[in-house]
């Protein structure tokens, strides 16, 4: 998308929206009416460019995330040589748990690898996708 197309006050009002807790209060900093603000919602470059930079922080958000996940790991297997028997205890069931859901999970991606795979070799596809 390119840039350009879209306004100064729309880009500032798409920014207000990602930072505001509310259509209103967003609104309010972008120096317009709500129902300007609603009336560009319909607008589908100002929504394709909205649902782009909401993409993009939630990128930026999981990688923030993916950084912390080997530390908060290794807090959690540390609580497992824990003085504290309650600490030891509640550490070990979380450190079952997350490795039961880990194996779900990645029993259910094996799965729908199976079925794409099934999908593509029933309808001809030679590109490896959903058709």
């Amino acid at each position: 998308m390119d840039k350009k197309r879209l306004s100064s006050r729309k880009l500032k009002a798409i920014s207000n929206i990602l930072s505001c807790s509310s259509m209103d209060e967003a609104a309010k900093r972008s120096n317009i009416s709500r129902a300007t603000l609603y009336n560009w919602l319909k607008d589908e470059a100002f929504v394709r460019r909205l649902r782009e930079e909401q993409e993009a922080l939630f990128r930026e958000g999981l990688s923030f995330l993916k950084q912390a996940v080997s530390k908060a790991a290794r807090e959690l297997i540390g609580l497992l040589e824990s003085e504290d028997e309650t600490s030891k205890r509640l550490a070990a069931k979380e450190v079952l748990s997350l490795s039961l859901r880990l194996a779900e999970y990645q029993e259910i991606d094996e799965r729908i690898a199976r079925i794409e795979s099934y999908i593509d070799k029933k309808s001809g596809s030679r590109e490896g996708g959903i058709p």
